[in-house]
C-alpha cells in the first residue's frame, strides 16, 4: 500500500494539466499513487490522463460523466487505498519538496498536515498563506484553544484562521472517507472545501502546519467569471452550506464563527452591486432560528436595521413583522401589533444586555411564550 494518494479532478483542463501532473512527478517523495479523475472532459484532458497512466504505473486514470468536483474527488477517494490522501486542482501545481516535508509528520502519525498556499495572480502578484507556528504539532486541549476556536472565523482577522482549501492539506484517509459520505450529495459551488475541511478539523486528534513546501493556486479568472459569483441560486446554496455545517459542527465554539462566516459571505457577494455593501457589525442570531421560520423583529435601532438588511437579502427566514416601542420608522409598528401576528419567534434586535432582559420580561407579560423569544448572545 502506498503512503499517499493524490487526487486530481480534471475537467477541460488541457491548458494546465501537464504542468500540474509534472509537478507531482517532480516530488522528491515517491511513495504515492496519483488518481486522475476525468470528469467528462470534452477537450484533450482525458487523452492526457491516459498517456500519463500508460507511462507510469503509479498513475491511474478514471473516466466518468460530468458530475462536478465533489463527486470527482469522491471517485478518486474510493479508489485510493492509501494511508493519507490529498488533492490538487488541475490548473495548479505543487512545490517539489512539499510531500517530502509532509512525510516527516506522516511518520509521526499526524492526522491533518497543512502547508503554505501561494495564490499566483495573472498580473504577477503572489500572496502566501502561512502559519506563525509552522512545525508545531497541535494535540488535545491545545488543538481546541489554538486551532478550533477561530478556525472558521477569527474576529480579529475578520476571516478564518485556517484556510478552508482541501488542496494544501494531507488527511488521514479515514477522515476524508467519513466526511465525503456525508457531503458527497451536496449541491454547492461556494464552500465545497469547507464542508469537508472544518468537520475533519473538529474531529481529528492532531494537526500541524508543515515547515516546508507549498501549494500554488493559479488565480487567472476574473472575479465576475467565478462560477458561484454568477450563480442565481447563491443565497440558497449558501444557506444550505450554513445549515450543513451547523449540523456537522455542533459544539458551542462554532456557533458565532459560523454566523460571522454566513454574514461575511453575504457581504462579499453583495459587492457585485455598487452601494449594496452590508454592515455586519451586528449579526442576526441564525443559530437560534431555524431556516424558513416566521419571525417578529423587535427593535428598529442600529441592531434592528442591520438584522433587517441581512434578512432582506438572505432567503433564510420570513420577517412577518417589525416592531419597536415608540419608534416611528417606515414599516415599523408598535409592539402591541405582535399580539395579532402569526409567528414562530420574536427576535430581540438590541445590543444592551439589560435592555434585552427588560424587553424579554415585557414580552412574557404580553403572553409571548418564553421559548419563542431569542436574541444574539454575542450582542448582549
Amino acid at each position: 500500500m502506498s503512503k499517499l494518494g493524490i487526487i486530481i479532478p480534471v475537467f477541460n483542463s488541457e491548458k494546465y494539466l501537464v504542468e500540474c501532473i509534472e509537478s507531482v512527478l517532480a516530488q522528491s517523495f515517491v511513495d504515492w499513487q496519483l488518481f486522475l479523475v476525468d470528469d467528462g472532459s470534452t477537450d484533450s484532458s482525458g487523452q492526457i490522463c491516459d498517456e500519463y497512466a500508460r507511462d507510469d504505473n503509479r498513475i491511474i486514470a478514471i473516466h466518468q460523466k460530468n458530475t462536478g468536483p465533489i463527486l470527482a474527488r469522491y471517485a478518486g477517494l474510493m479508489n485510493a487505498n492509501t494511508e493519507y490522501v490529498t488533492f490538487v486542482d488541475a490548473d495548479d501545481w505543487i512545490d517539489s519538496g512539499t510531500y517530502m516535508e509532509a512525510f516527516h509528520y506522516m511518520k509521526e502519525d499526524v492526522d491533518v498536515i497543512e502547508y503554505e498556499i501561494k495564490r499566483n495572480y495573472n498580473y504577477g502578484y503572489i500572496t502566501v498563506v502561512s502559519h506563525p507556528d509552522a512545525g508545531r504539532v497541535y494535540r488535545g486541549q491545545e488543538l481546541n484553544d489554538k486551532i478550533r476556536k477561530t478556525m472558521v472565523w477569527n474576529r480579529e482577522k475578520k476571516g478564518p484562521s485556517i484556510d478552508a482549501s482541501l488542496c494544501n492539506k494531507l488527511f488521514k484517509r479515514e477522515f476524508l472517507t467519513n466526511e465525503y459520505r456525508h457531503a458527497k450529495d451536496l449541491s454547492l459551488h461556494y464552500g465545497e472545501d469547507m464542508a469537508i475541511v472544518y468537520p475533519i478539523l473538529q474531529r481529528c486528534e492532531s494537526y500541524v502546519f508543515s515547515s516546508g513546501g507549498g501549494y500554488n493556486h493559479r488565480q487567472y479568472k476574473r472575479f465576475s467569471d467565478i462560477i458561484y459569483v454568477k450563480d442565481e441560486h447563491f443565497f440558497e446554496k449558501l444557506t444550505r452550506l450554513y445549515m450543513y455545517l451547523r449540523n456537522r459542527l455542533q459544539e458551542q465554539i462554532y456557533v458565532e464563527q459560523l454566523d460571522f462566516f454566513f454574514s461575511y459571505s453575504v457581504n462579499w457577494y453583495m459587492n457585485n452591486y455598487r452601494g449594496q455593501r452590508l454592515d455586519i457589525q451586528y449579526l442576526f442570531p441564525f443559530h437560534c432560528v431555524p431556516q424558513g421560520a416566521r419571525v417578529v423583529l423587535y427593535g428598529a435601532g442600529k441592531v434592528g436595521k442591520a438584522y433587517h438588511d441581512e434578512l432582506d437579502r438572505i432567503p433564510y427566514c420570513d420577517v412577518v413583522l417589525w416592531v419597536d416601542k415608540g419608534k416611528k420608522e417606515t414599516g415599523v409598528l408598535p409592539v402591541e401589533a405582535l399580539l395579532n401576528a402569526d409567528y414562530d419567534f420574536v427576535v430581540i434586535a438590541v445590543k444592551n444586555s439589560l435592555l434585552i432582559q427588560n424587553i424579554r420580561i415585557d414580552l412574557i407579560k404580553m403572553g409571548v411564550p418564553e421559548n419563542k423569544i431569542v436574541w444574539n448572545d454575542a450582542e448582549g
